[in-house]
């Protein structure tokens, strides 16, 4: 817990301010959080939507599938936008998200698993997850979750994490990072209204003027 602590005292002095959200597990990550004075200065907000329709009102649309790579980035999207909403700068500004399929009161068909997402106005991360089913009771899996979504908290803000979650041994971290080009960047940071994508994949801040008809 100490060692915790300590990365989110980092989080606290950081610049960068947050907004949480989760559905299906992680709400661990908001306790462990705010355990630590100064959370004012890191978190903006925090928010569960679990329920269908409360997920479908965070993202204004219904996700083809709860726990997924997509909805975690989409969450993450709307988070991030959300705290520019809340005051945050958009170049200090971060959305983090997960989404997760947990041990519940009923056996699960499928896998148990968290896709996690950050979403700042310069890089997407994401993270992917699957637990050895039945290794763990539904408060072990959680702090797993939880101790993930700080490790990425911590590398979306620029810091490097020491503490990784207490993994088995056949499980593993598949994450990656994608960096928004220069246009792309821009406009995250509102200093263009839009950018156009050309049909080779290029980017333009403009689109050329159509010829002149003679």
């Amino acid at each position: 817990m100490a060692q915790s602590a300590d990365l989110i005292r980092k989080l606290h002095s950081s610049g960068r301010q947050f907004v949480m959200a989760m559905t299906g597990g992680g709400s661990g990550a908001i306790s462990q959080w705010l355990s630590v004075p100064g959370g004012s200065r890191s978190l903006l907000e925090a928010i569960v939507p679990y329920s269908e329709a409360a997920l479908k009102q965070w993202l204004q649309k219904s996700p083809e599938q709860h726990c997924s790579r997509d909805t975690a980035l989409m969450m993450a999207t709307v988070a991030w936008y959300r705290a520019t909403q809340l005051g945050a700068a958009t170049s200090f500004a971060i959305g983090l998200a997960c989404t997760a399929a947990l041990a519940s009161d009923r056996p699960k068909r499928g896998a148990h698993r968290c896709w996690i997402a950050t979403q700042s106005s310069t890089q997407t991360r994401v993270y992917a997850l699957e637990l050895t089913k039945g290794a763990r009771s539904r408060a072990k899996e959680e702090d797993v979750v939880a101790d993930l979504m700080l490790m990425a908290a911590m590398e979306s803000a620029g810091h490097s994490s020491a503490r990784l979650p207490e993994l088995l041994g056949d499980e593993a971290i598949e994450s990656r990072v994608i960096t928004a080009p220069e246009l792309i960047r821009s406009v995250w940071e509102r200093e263009l209204s839009c950018c156009w994508s050309l049909p080779d994949g290029s980017l333009i801040e403009s689109l050329p003027a159509p010829p002149s008809i003679v």
